[in-house]
């Protein structure tokens, strides 16, 4: 089932084709966190897994998709996309690119990279778009990581009047980082990503992601240590090289959802092309 399906064109018959060839045992995992004695847990986990349909011959794979280093490959031909709002007051701006999976070598690297481009208050881009310029009651990134390759998005809900503005500097600091982190920030960024790792199993729920991701994503079941470790030995020079291979400029895409006619002839003065018109499904407009 590709991800242009016409929705006037869905039918039962083909939703239940679908969950038949797709909901079945092969990858299936099942990942507990429980005070009860442990025979006992696996006795209902077995129990559970034995009672999932066997894949039959038409079974639907996850497809790898792309298995570049963080880029694309090649710059996409079009970077710029618009969702009209009419009369909206406000544009939800998310800017972004195609990156690694959560079994990249890099993920890990990647993950304290953002913590101090987008992914605390007091990074990079928050602090411009919120503290600096008042844009936006909050600007944040991520790398989505996952089985494939994941997106890495910032994102921001700004005024209507901001909007390429906005934009603008999201894409200044993208380009920024890529210039170089400095010692002062990246000790600030260690110290709290530090603290955070020490408390990620507190919760039942954390021990049960723990066990999942490792399932999941075939990660030793040492890795919280392992990502101390890595995490203390990190220098100035691994960030600078995960930005310079992971951010790529050609490869940047924003998409503004708003007021097209009042943000789209400032839009086009971000150097990205004409903006192209989607619908509320992706779906690019005639």
């Amino acid at each position: 089932m590709s991800g242009d399906v016409d929705l006037g064109a869905m039918t039962l018959e083909r939703l239940r084709e679908f969950h038949r060839r797709g909901a079945h045992a092969r990858g299936a995992r099942l990942s507990i966190a429980t005070p009860r004695d442990l025979a006992r847990a696996e006795s209902s986990a077995l129990g559970l897994v034995a009672r999932l349909p066997a894949p039959g011959n038409d079974a639907l794979h996850l497809d790898e998709g792309p298995t570049g280093a963080g880029a694309t490959g090649t710059a996409p031909a079009r970077r710029l996309f618009v969702i009209d709002r009419p009369g909206a007051r406000q544009t939800e701006l998310r800017v972004g690119q195609l990156s690694v999976a959560s079994t990249h070598s890099d993920y890990f690297g990647l993950g304290a990279l953002n913590y101090l481009l987008g992914g605390s208050f007091s990074s990079r881009i928050n602090l411009n778009l919120r503290e600096s310029k008042g844009y936006t009651y909050g600007a944040r990134s991520h790398f989505a990581g996952g089985l494939l390759p994941g997106a890495f998005t910032v994102s921001a809900a700004v005024e209507t009047s901001v909007t390429a503005a906005a934009a603008g500097e999201i894409l200044k600091e993208l380009r920024a980082i890529r210039e170089g982190v400095r010692q002062d920030e990246w000790e600030f960024a260690r110290t709290a990503l530090r603290q955070s790792l020490s408390m990620q199993l507190e919760s039942s729920d954390a021990r049960r992601a723990f066990a999942d991701h490792a399932q999941k994503f075939g990660w030793p079941a040492d890795y919280p240590l392992r990502r101390a470790r890595e995490l203390a030995s990190m220098t100035l020079g691994d960030l600078d090289r995960l930005a310079r291979e992971h951010l790529d400029p050609a490869a940047w895409i924003v998409l503004a959802v708003g007021d097209a006619a009042a943000v789209e002839p400032s839009l086009t003065l971000l150097g990205l092309g004409q903006p192209t018109r989607l619908d509320l499904d992706g779906c690019r407009v005639p």
